[in-house]
């Protein structure tokens, strides 16, 4: 039978609470209360670009924003040691020419330098001026750095550096290996010469000459004579025996998913290679012959980023904090917990099963209520350029069978769980069908609409019979159709994205017109989201406050009163006839939760982020457990835990107070606003300080 259905539509992990003002300053009402714990992306929703692990399961990755996070148990756990505000720039490289000594580097001469391993991190201000990419040390001390048209040299550790070589004459880096401190191979283009493809230096980045007239993406040194080039145009791999100065094809022609991107070398005959979209190829007669060992879930080319610290343990970063890792130099599991691009639709079956799906056609799921989000990858037609195989919705009919629908005419079904999915889409539906929503009562029989892109806009709901086997155009209607949803096998609804609300009591043989409210203000509402509660109890939300319940099945609605009349709605989740929450907006732009037990006569607000960290989707259980999922790839949970306990591990130590630092300094509310004004500042410390002193029940 068809279940009540959810509908459509942002370090830190708790929100924001309300207190008690006392005497010694804020504290909480009760230390054991309900919080926001951000379940993905994890570790980071920001695009990675450099990795290096100094153990298996010691190591660093750096990207966006100056973003730079250790972990010293092989992933399982982050820690960010640095992080910059939305809008900085990034980092690109990480290195470590010993286990003491490390790098990072970024634009505008923008470095810092470890000599403890990692522990501390200083400005690098030796660093002369650029945009750094590279760094290779032939000795702990001793290396050579790659910028946007520039080589440096240190031979102090990275203390200080001098310029070897300058724009325009010297290499824009792409990939950089050196031998020895004369010897040095680069892939990039000179700008004074016009030229592409391989550079080398026996001077120590003095002066380059191009031995390799063809656009390559990286170099590595298998041996003092032997180095694999990645030649881009032609897909195939080069190689020279003779330390650089001749090259000849080795390997390829490759499709666009060979080892073309980046290299990593472990001795003299295990090479890796990654593609562009993170595919992972695999050598062990030093380049000779390549093996696919990881098809790559990345969404576009990008420049991944591979290292590997023995034979067998390897890492590799990518966009959207992506971060794949081996254990025994054959497969390959994904780090990250879950996928920092927007979410647009969330479902939870039961408190344990759920999917989530995203742009660029990610599917996220989760058997354990959301602790671990898994990462799939879905693709019609594969990454044809200026087709979009997003998702916008996901529907759960039970525990096997799920659908998941989008732009392109793009609808696939699972089975088993959301293990696999077949495509039952297009090119069934039209490749302009942009699907905004899906919904099936059985798994035979659903429905998805939406709107054309393009003449005849009037054919946006379409029904199946077969399990998506065939589609036939539902009915003629130009409106832009929004959401659908059925509370039975006969009662269903389907949303404009204005007044207009499509009505079935005979299971979609056929559908009336009813019509909303008008906005008192602003006349036609612009909707977001509709939710029903049963057959008769539902609920339309929209933008400036627009809220409106029907309890009669839509014949009839009732214009409702929102705290805020700014606030913009998002999604809206009917639970019972008296229970709704919805999300969105409000006039600070904050991601805020507004729940109701009484029909919507009144309602209770909760701080659930802000800036680009706000769920724009619900989903919610009987058992009380909310999810709000969103932009950047954010979800959020409540539950019942202990405020004071900021790092999650059921003890209270110093390591709490580094957490809760941790999200002050990043500003984000739903973690670090312990009093409810919502702002970060000095009261908040004394909240947590008397929420720590009080301990956890």
């Amino acid at each position: 039978m068809p279940r009540h259905r959810h509908q459509r539509r942002g370090l830190g992990r708790t929100a924001s609470r309300w207190i008690t003002l006392c005497l010694l300053g804020f504290a909480p009402a009760s230390n054991a209360q309900q919080s926001w714990t951000r379940q993905a992306p994890l570790p980071t929703s920001r695009s990675l670009n450099g990795v290096h692990f100094l153990t298996p399961t010691h190591g660093f990755v750096v990207g966006q924003n100056r973003h730079l996070l250790e972990t010293q148990d092989g992933g399982a756990t982050w820690t960010t040691r640095v992080a910059g505000p939305y809008g900085t720039d990034p980092f690109y490289t990480v290195y470590f020419s010993d286990p003491l000594h490390g790098f990072v580097a970024g634009n505008n001469s923008d470095g810092l330098r470890t000599i403890d391993g990692g522990q501390t991190w200083q400005p690098m201000t030796g660093l002369v001026a650029g945009s750094w990419r590279e760094f290779d040390f032939v000795s702990p001390l001793r290396g050579f750095a790659g910028a946007n048209g520039a080589c440096a040299y240190t031979s102090d550790g990275g203390l200080t550096w001098d310029f070897r070589s300058v724009w325009p004459n010297a290499p824009v880096t792409y990939g950089l290996d050196f031998r020895d401190e004369d010897v040095g191979l680069v892939a990039g283009f000179v700008s004074a010469t016009r030229e592409t493809g391989l550079f080398r230096t026996s001077d120590g980045g003095r002066t380059w000459s191009n031995v390799l007239n063809e656009n390559t993406n990286d170099v590595v040194f298998l041996d003092a004579e032997t180095v694999l080039a990645t030649v881009v145009l032609q897909r195939m791999i080069y190689r020279s025996s003779d330390a650089g100065l001749t090259w000849s094809p080795l390997a390829g022609p490759f499709e666009a998913d060979g080892p073309l991107g980046a290299l990593s070398a472990v001795g003299a005959n295990l090479v890796f290679g990654i593609s562009v979209d993170g595919d992972i190829w695999r050598s062990d007669d030093a380049g000779a012959s390549w093996l696919k060992s990881w098809d790559g879930i990345g969404d576009l080319p990008y420049s991944w980023s591979l290292m590997f610290s023995d034979e067998q343990h390897g890492w590799a970063t990518g966009p959207h904090g992506l971060i794949v890792k081996t254990t025994n130099g054959f497969t390959w599991e994904v780090v990250t917990n879950g996928v920092g691009m927007d979410v647009h639709d969330i479902q939870m079956h039961d408190d344990s099963y759920g999917l989530a799906v995203a742009k660029n056609g990610y599917v996220l799921r989760t058997t354990n209520g959301g602790e671990r989000w898994e990462l799939q990858k879905l693709a019609v037609t594969g990454q044809v350029f200026l087709r979009d195989e997003s998702f916008n919705a996901v529907d759960i009919l039970d525990q096997n069978f799920a659908v998941a629908a989008g732009p392109g005419g793009t609808v696939f079904k699972t089975h088993n769980g959301g293990q696999s999915w077949a495509s039952i889409g297009f090119p069934l539906l039209s490749n302009d069908l942009l699907i905004h929503d899906v919904a099936f009562i059985t798994p035979r029989e659903g429905w998805v609409v939406g709107q054309r892109t393009s003449p005849p806009r009037d054919r946006g709901v379409y029904h199946t019979t077969d399990g998506g086997l065939s589609w036939e155009l539902a009915f003629v209607n130009g409106a832009l159709f929004v959401e659908i949803q059925f509370a039975d096998l006969q009662s269903g609804w389907i949303q404009s994205a204005g007044k207009l609300q499509r009505r079935t009591v005979d299971g979609g043989q056929s559908w009336h017109n009813v019509l909303i409210p008008d906005h008192p203000l602003h006349g036609n509402p612009i909707v977001s989201a509709m939710s029903y509660a049963d057959a008769s109890t539902g609920w339309v939300v929209g933008w400036f406050g627009y809220i409106a319940r029907t309890t009669d099945g839509g014949l009839t609605w009732t214009l409702q009163t929102f705290p805020d009349p700014q606030f913009k709605a998002f999604d809206v989740h009917a639970m019972s006839v008296n229970e709704v929450r919805v999300v969105g907006l409000d006039q600070q732009n904050l991601g805020t939760l507004l729940h109701s037990t009484d029909g919507g006569q009144t309602w209770t607000r909760q701080l659930v982020g802000s800036g680009f960290e706000v769920p724009s989707h619900l989903t919610a259980r009987p058992s009380g457990r909310v999810w709000g999922a969103g932009f950047r790839g954010l979800i959020l949970s409540n539950r019942q835990t202990c405020y004071a306990d900021c790092d999650v591990n059921g003890t209270l130590d110093i390591f709490d107070f580094l957490c809760f630092q941790n999200s002050f300094v990043l500003g984000e509310p739903y973690a670090c606003d312990c009093d409810p004004d919502p702002v970060c500042d000095i009261f908040d410390f004394l909240c947590f300080q008397n929420a720590f002193v009080a301990g956890c029940p």
